[in-house]
């Protein structure tokens, strides 16, 4: 597509918020900093922005996806639910809300999962999940996500992002 080709991928090509876009270039040349929140409405360029900021951080291999299914069992009888992550040598990205009633399980699954079994080629001492549409997880998953970020701080940088 025409958007996808043009689309810019350094923060320094971002025209729109230059003092956003200055404060989140200061960002990926530090070490440490906090999670972020992206939100805004449909369209406003929130995945552009955080592409951006993972390119500013890793260069091109950012671009190197890797899509893949998990499948997570959700109940005593056994229900599954199939997940679609994207991942690329430096950072995960998936849809939480995906999982419908058991969005809590799926987003303490997947971090708990990642924890313990993925590791990075990375420079930082912590590993990126971008949540996707966190704003439509029901409360317990909220608070559930809220719980597991406390638990994994020091491992993890959340980017999270609101549709």
């Amino acid at each position: 597509m025409w958007s996808e080709k043009h689309k810019p991928h350094a923060i320094k090509n971002l025209s729109y918020h230059p003092k956003l876009s200055y404060l989140l270039g200061k960002l990926a040349k530090s070490k440490e900093f906090p999670h972020l929140l992206f939100y805004g409405q449909s369209g406003v360029g929130k995945k552009t922005r955080i592409a951006a900021l993972l390119y500013e951080m890793f260069g091109s291999k950012i671009h190197k996806i890797h899509f893949s299914k998990q499948k997570f069992e959700v109940n005593k009888l056994k229900k599954t639910i199939e997940i679609s992550i994207l991942s690329s040598p430096h950072h995960i990205k998936f849809n939480p809300s995906d999982a419908g009633i058991y969005d809590k399980i799926i987003v303490q699954d997947v971090i708990k999962n990642i924890a313990s079994v993925h590791s990075f080629e990375t420079k930082y001492k912590f590993k990126i999940l971008v949540l996707e549409e966190i704003d439509k997880l029901s409360q317990d998953a909220q608070h559930g996500l809220r719980r597991t970020m406390e638990r994994y701080m020091e491992k993890y940088f959340y980017i999270t992002s609101f549709v």
